[in-house]
């Protein structure tokens, strides 16, 4: 086959989830203050769970 992909590290890989997550947190945030479906303690509360569920999983 040739040369062995390098696969990213541990590190490399948690900061693209982290940047990911926080992508999708903005514009789901920005989806829900346009419907208005919650407003910004709603979402604060919701952020602080998803934040604890995210430190949870490895």
């Amino acid at each position: 086959m040739g040369e062995e992909e390098e696969l990213p590290s541990e590190e490399e890989i948690k900061k693209q989830i982290d940047e990911a997550m926080k992508i999708a947190e903005k514009k789901r945030k920005e989806q829900a203050t346009k419907v208005g479906t919650l407003d910004d303690s709603e979402y604060d509360d919701l952020e602080k769970h998803i934040d604890e569920k995210s430190k949870k999983s490895p």
